[in-house]
């Protein structure tokens, strides 16, 4: 038989001193149990609303901003923030069509982001510019026609604007109201544009309601003149297709092109996704602290004399 070291028990004496501790405080074990029920039970919840949160950033991300990927001119991709008007994509249509043979893939869009500046006469702010095709696809890839709180979406047989519901809070316009656009072609020469504001955007997304306004792809391309060229192709996959296999087959699919680049949502927002990976971070060093001050506070105190008689 094997000598017991000094000072130390037997591991089934500890257990039955254990067991033998609840039930003789029971006063004790009950409130302890019952602050650890309730710590873990807010803590799930917590962690479950921020996982719900974080769930929702995303879908907004996708159904207003970037879709499940785009694909770009080669090069454009690292120059995105400056919304350069070149390089760009002449074939657009041809894209579209083959990416949409493509199983997983739901529907493609062509837009055009630019830089402008509008103005109410008076005041005037920098901001993005989106031309969209109004008449078919853009809302089979995006959810903007839900997201109209004011007025109503673009009328492809008439010229107006979509505007972020922050600009409209700054400029305080309202849809019937009339902007103008003022942005440079792609030959550096300065153009206006007076629009009417069809409709106000509310999408939750920062930088389409804050810093974005949208007009029709043929609006776009003529103030730009851009006849025929787009910055980006957007792609909606289908519900219930996995992203990263339909990613891959596009991929695939687009290999041969060389003067095109496939980015998905995940890579386009890598800020936001880097931030959201800090905050699991975050959680988990939270979820970390929060056991151990449970079972710190389940245990007694080192000598305490009611350790084991109550």
């Amino acid at each position: 038989m094997d000598e017991m070291v000094p000072g130390t028990l037997e591991p089934g004496t500890t257990f039955r001193l254990g067991i033998r501790n609840l039930f003789r405080n029971k006063r004790r074990t009950l409130i302890t149990a019952s602050t650890v029920a309730i710590a873990v039970m807010l803590m799930q919840f917590m962690f479950a609303l921020m996982m719900g949160l974080e769930q929702q950033s995303f879908d907004n991300l996708i159904n207003y901003q970037t879709g499940h990927a785009k694909i770009y001119a080669a090069g454009y991709f690292d120059e995105r923030n400056e919304l350069p008007l070149e390089p760009v994509l002449k074939n657009a249509a041809e894209l579209q069509s083959t990416i949409e043979s493509i199983a997983g893939v739901a529907a493609t869009t062509p837009r055009l982001t630019f830089f402008a500046q509008i103005s109410n006469g008076v005041d005037q702010l920098p901001c993005q510019g989106i031309g969209i095709q109004v008449a078919g696809s853009d809302d089979d890839v995006f959810r903007i026609p839900e997201a109209i709180v004011d007025g109503d979406y673009l009328d492809p047989a008439e010229e107006g604007m979509l505007l972020g519901s922050g600009l409209a809070e700054l400029f305080e316009v309202s849809a019937g109201d009339w902007l103008t656009v003022l942005t440079k072609t792609a030959a550096g020469a300065w153009e206006a544009l007076d629009l009417p504001i069809t409709g106000i955007v509310g999408t939750g997304n920062p930088l389409i309601d804050q810093n974005s306004f949208l007009i029709s792809l043929s609006a776009a391309q003529e103030i730009l003149e851009m006849q025929g060229a787009v910055t980006e192709v957007a792609i909606r996959f289908r519900l219930g297709a996995r992203e990263s296999a339909t990613l891959k087959r596009v991929n695939e699919t687009l290999a041969a092109e060389s003067a095109v680049e496939v980015k998905d949502w995940r890579s386009i927002e890598d800020s936001f996704m880097a931030l959201a990976k800090m905050k699991r971070s975050g959680q988990g060093v939270m979820l970390g602290i929060m056991l151990l001050n449970a079972h710190g506070n389940g245990d007694a105190p080192a000598g305490d004399p009611t350790a084991l008689s109550g």
